[in-house]
């Protein structure tokens, strides 16, 4: 075994040098390390003085101390993240998560008083088709218990903003998040600052831009995509982008600039194809009323001739199944596909399981239910949390000669 090399620890995480000294003189195996990790890491937070929001170390700090491969130390750190044991944050570094205040053996929850969060949702009387609210819903109600949050979800109800506003004003919530999109929740918006209610608004939501937000790092998803098609050796990849004006849009443009910049010299605009779709989330959209898409998209793939594509969302993904399947190319073979957004409905409609760069909606709804307490203690939020996309491999990526 190679020895293993001193530590660079940061002033900040001073705290665990301790335990991270243990994790240096600890014997990982080849095999099983990643759950060896994980439950010495989770015993340590379990019985140490570390406090919730606190500073713990890195990934690359854990993975120095270990030796272990970076993907490795990933892996053990996201399953902690996931279970509420640490909160971590690109750009920014790892926390001590909300579990680790229960302390060893504890079954209390981190407070005994109740923060009571209202959601506004878009699509609530159709959650069945809806995959991206019931994702951060799922993320919620993994730590709600730890945290002492309960839960009340009102409906966008685009026509009847009074209504809201009434429910509001008799229930009075700690903290209203906004998980509807469109203008409409910025009427909303408006009034809960009267009231009272402190707002958060996630994902999708642009209405209220001075409102702290949960968010996902779009660049870096859109990198992470053409990166994997570049990894395949794909050189001409397209991108399929929706006309919309809102943030996510323009972050993803500039990823993908960045990553097509960054290997095969300045990309060629006409490498993207804009086009317009609708963004509602439906069961599935019918051929008939994407015809002008898919016509659009027939001739760009006649003309441009990509290896490969990006869809930017999966209501682009369901028109380009479409004209894939009247051009008649099979994928991967003649078209190498990767999309966002991690829609049930996207397989079925290739027929095959797609190379997806997938939301962290989850982490978003853990990091919402902490950010709620902290409201309604009245701390001060940080204007912006962002999360970073993972890719899920499926069978939709063709590995070019080279």
């Amino acid at each position: 075994m190679t020895e293993k090399k001193s530590l660079g620890v940061k002033p900040d995480a001073s705290q665990h040098v301790e335990f991270l000294e243990v994790l240096r003189l600890t014997p990982f195996p080849a095999k099983g390390a990643v759950a060896m990790l994980r439950d010495s890491i989770q015993t340590y937070l379990k019985n140490s003085q570390a406090q919730p929001g606190s500073e713990f170390p890195t990934d690359p700090e854990v993975a120095a101390a270990t030796q272990l491969s970076r993907s490795t130390v990933w892996r053990a750190l996201s399953q902690l993240q996931r279970e509420g044991w640490l909160i971590r944050e690109p750009g920014r570094g790892s926390f001590v998560g909300p579990r680790a205040s229960l302390g060893a053996g504890s079954s209390e929850t981190l407070r005994r008083d109740v923060t009571r969060m209202a959601f506004l949702i878009a699509n609530i009387n159709n959650l069945s088709h809806d995959w991206f609210t019931p994702e951060v819903l799922r993320g919620v109600e993994s730590c709600a218990e730890d945290y002492g949050v309960r839960c009340e979800l009102l409906g966008q109800r685009e026509h009847d903003i009074d209504t809201i506003l009434r429910r509001l004003s008799r229930s009075k919530p700690d903290v209203l998040v906004v998980l509807a999109f469109g203008s409409k929740p910025g009427l909303v918006a408006r009034d809960t600052e009267a009231m009272g209610i402190p707002l958060i608004r996630a994902g999708r939501p642009h209405a209220w831009p001075d409102a702290p937000h949960v968010d996902m790092d779009n660049q870096q998803g859109a990198r992470i995509a053409v990166e994997r098609l570049q990894q395949a050796g794909h050189r001409r990849i397209g991108l399929l982008m929706t006309e919309q004006g809102v943030p996510w849009v323009v972050q993803r443009i500039r990823g993908y600039a960045e990553a097509m910049s960054s290997e095969v010299g300045p990309s060629n605009m006409d490498l993207i194809h804009w086009m317009w779709v609708p963004h509602q989330s439906p069961r599935d959209i019918a051929a008939d009323a994407l015809r002008d898409q898919i016509d659009g998209i027939k001739e760009y793939l006649e003309r441009v001739r990509p290896s490969a594509v990006i869809c930017s969302s999966s209501p682009v993904s369901r028109a380009l199944s479409l004209a894939a399947d009247e051009l008649g190319l099979d994928i991967p073979n003649d078209l190498s596909v990767v999309t966002f957004d991690q829609n049930p409905l996207v397989e079925a409609w290739f027929g095959r399981p797609i190379t997806t760069v997938r939301l962290p909606l989850f982490d978003m709804g853990q990091r919402l239910t902490e950010l709620a307490t902290r409201a309604a203690r009245g701390e001060k939020l940080p204007a912006a949390s962002t999360f970073a996309f993972d890719l899920v491999e499926g069978d939709s990526v063709s590995q070019l000669p080279e």
